[in-house]
This record gives structure tokens, C-alpha cells and sequence, in this order.
């Protein structure tokens, strides 16, 4: 049986690297919505908001779960990550079973 889960929102200020914006997502949070090292994601931007939803076919990953099975992390850096931030120092993330979505927010 599958369980539902209330999908999880929190806001996280972004960082940095190498003068790109970073968004870096990790542990329990991931953990308990279900994303697990490995797992790939395909990425999709609508509107205002970056989709990252759960894929299984490996020509449609973007980008992938890494860390350690008690630990997993999303780090998302680099060009796309400032463009889409903007001017926001924040952003707004729900964590669902199977999909991450993220808005930048002040």
C-alpha cells in the first residue's frame, strides 16, 4: 500500500558558487518526501517555477540525487540557477512524492 504523504514546503535562502546562484536542497527534508541518492529527475520550468519531477528513463535526466542514503542532497548550480533567480535572495520549496518544485521569493 502505498502511503500519502502531505507534501513539505519550506524557504531556503540561495547561495553561491563560483558567482553563480546555487540552490542546495538536503538530508531529512529529501528523505522524507522520498528522494533517495540516484534517483534522476527531469527539469521543466513553467511560469515562475522550476518542476523537477522523478524519471526513469536516463535520456530524460537532468539531474540526479546524490549524497549518502541518511544524507541526500540536490545541488543545483550555474547560469540557468541566476537566470531564473533573478533578484530573489530565497526561494520557496514543496517537496511532493515524485516532484520538487522551487520559486524564487524575497
Amino acid at each position: 500500500m502505498t502511503q500519502n504523504i502531505a507534501p513539505l514546503e519550506f524557504t531556503l535562502k540561495s547561495g553561491s558558487n563560483k558567482g553563480q546562484r546555487r540552490i542546495w536542497i538536503e538530508g531529512s527534508r529529501l528523505l522524507s518526501a522520498g528522494f533517495r541518492p540516484g534517483i534522476m529527475l527531469a527539469k521543466a520550468i513553467d511560469g515562475d517555477s522550476l518542476i523537477l519531477s522523478v524519471v526513469s528513463e536516463r535520456r530524460l535526466k537532468k539531474h540526479s540525487i546524490a549524497g549518502t542514503l541518511d544524507r541526500p542532497i540536490l545541488d543545483l548550480c550555474g547560469k540557468w540557477v541566476t537566470r531564473f533567480m533573478g533578484d530573489h535572495p530565497k526561494v520557496a520549496v514543496t517537496l511532493s512524492r515524485g516532484r520538487i518544485t522551487i520559486r524564487p521569493t524575497t
